[in-house]
Order: structure tokens, then sequence, then C-alpha cells
């Protein structure tokens, strides 16, 4: 993943899950006092919510939703499991409408029965019956592939260019990727694709590499922590066209028994440092990264 000379998007938004522990009165609280701009939800952390009442309380509190999570997980042996899948996907949908969030993440669903090309038709069988639902709705999807490490478990498309050809192959051009510096960062082939990515990225996320010490799914670390370099992924996404929020999404549950404050601190920190073009973490909402 080359670097180009492309301005560094700064448009921070906090994803839920970075600090899950928190209701969502106390996110929304704490994503404002830190200076975020917008949010990222995952829809298990508003259950006791109707989405209606969030909207209003996002809207209330000043910030935005850049993603909601998630949609997907197609991928399953027993047809009923499927259609459950799909029905809930819809629901996620609806969720967003209502609380105008920029994109929803789709995660694909993992390898079924060692059948790599059947979980794939699986995929994009569910993926075809949202996307024209979604667009109904005036809501873009973002499909999202994953580390291979996580190819069993979450996602049976591992690769940026796999997520571009199902896209392709259903005709969702309105639609596009979430791109997880966590998931893609070892993935040369991107640079190979920057032509058919431009305008496709509708979600970016970031969060570290480190040694999985807790799994592959919780181990991530906050910006700085590992090997990732994050001037160049983020001077790929503004190459890539991509004009919406940079959130952060550290699920890692060495963090998490930190606790907020102090996950939330040091992801000031780390900010500053990623960026020091844009100035000091003051706190303070951008007006130039307001839409």
């Amino acid at each position: 993943m080359t670097c180009a000379n492309a301005a560094i998007p700064t448009r921070w938004s906090l994803n839920s899950i970075t600090v899950p522990y928190l209701e969502l009165p106390e996110l929304l609280e704490s994503a404002t006092k830190h200076g975020y701009q917008g949010i990222g939800l995952w829809r298990d952390h508003f259950d006791d919510y109707a989405a209606a009442e969030v909207a209003a309380r996002v809207a209330e509190s000043g910030l935005r939703v850049s993603s909601l999570c998630r949609a997907g997980l197609f991928t399953h042996e027993d047809p009923a499991q499927r259609a459950r899948a799909i029905d809930d996907s819809l629901l996620a949908v609806d969720q967003a409408a209502a609380l105008r969030a920029a994109a929803v993440v789709v995660v694909p669903g993992g390898l079924v029965a060692r059948d790599l090309v059947g979980s794939r038709s699986m995929v994009r069988d569910g993926l075809g019956r949202l996307a024209e639902y979604a667009a109904s709705r005036g809501v873009s999807l973002a499909l999202e592939p994953m580390h291979p490490m996580l190819v069993e478990a979450r996602s049976c498309i591992t690769t940026v260019g796999e997520a571009l050809d199902v896209l392709d192959e259903l005709g969702m051009h309105e639609h596009g990727i979430a791109l997880d510096s966590y998931h893609v960062w070892w993935d040369a082939g991107i640079d190979n694709l920057t032509d058919r990515l431009k305008g496709r990225i509708h979600c970016v996320q970031i969060a570290d590499w480190i040694d999985p010490d807790n799994g592959p799914t919780t181990s991530r670390g906050i910006p700085g922590e590992g090997c990732i370099d994050f001037g160049a992924f983020l001077s790929l996404a503004a190459r890539l066209q991509y004009t919406g929020d940079i959130e952060v999404e550290v699920l890692s549950e060495r963090w998490w028994e930190r606790g907020a404050r102090k996950t939330l601190q040091s992801l000031d920190a780390a900010l500053t440092a990623l960026h020091p073009a844009a100035g000091p973490w003051t706190g303070q909402h951008s007006a130039s990264g307001a839409h």
C-alpha cells in the first residue's frame, strides 16, 4: 500500500465498540467531549432504544452516524437461518434509514461446510436481496472484506478485490466497500485496484495490528501501537475520493479492561500524533469537517 501526497482526512468518528460499556447517553457525551464529529453504532448497543429515539439523541448531540454495524452473516447450512439473517439485515437497513447513517456495514458470513464456493454463493444471494431494498430506502451498503484469519468465523471474502468482484457481479454500483485498516493493511493488491475503487469506499475504519493475544476478533491496537502505516492508509482513502468520516474502531479486550476514560485519553494522543498537521487534539469540532 503506497503513500501519495494526498490530503489525509481528519473527520474522526468514534465507533461504539471501542468503548462498549458506555450507555448511549454516555457514548454521545464522551464522543462530543473528545472532539469526534460522528459515531459508528453497533446495533446491540442501542437495543433498549427505538431507532427514532437514538436518531433524536444523536441529532441533539450535534454528531452524525458514520456507520451502522451490522447486516449480513448470510452463510448458514440451514435455509431457515439464512432467511432469518436476511430478515435481520432488512431491519438493519430500516434502522440505518431512521438514523440517517452514512452506511450499513455488511459482514458477509464465514465458511460453511468447508465449501468456499458455496459460501460465497450464499453471500451473493443475501446481498442481492438486500441491495434492492437498501436502495429503495436510500441506504448505502458497505461490504467489508476481512482478514483471512476470520474466513471461517466472519467472512469468506478476504480481499478488497474479491469484495469488488461480488459487488460488480450483482450490479451493486451504488453500494461500496468498508475499508478497515485492521483487515486490509496486508492486501498488496489494493494498489492495482485504485481505478476500480475510486468513489466506492463507503466506510473507513482504523485500528492497529498487533499480535492477536486475545484471539483474532478482539486483539486490535490503538493507532501507533502496531505495524500499520496509517499515513499511507489514510492517504489511500483520500486518493480513492473518500470524503466521509474516519471511524476509530478498536475491538480490544486489553483496552476494554482499562476502561473508557483511559482508552479515550490514549486515543486523543494517538490521533494527534497520527496527523500533527491538523494541530493538537483539542476536543473541539472542526468546521471544515462538517457536512
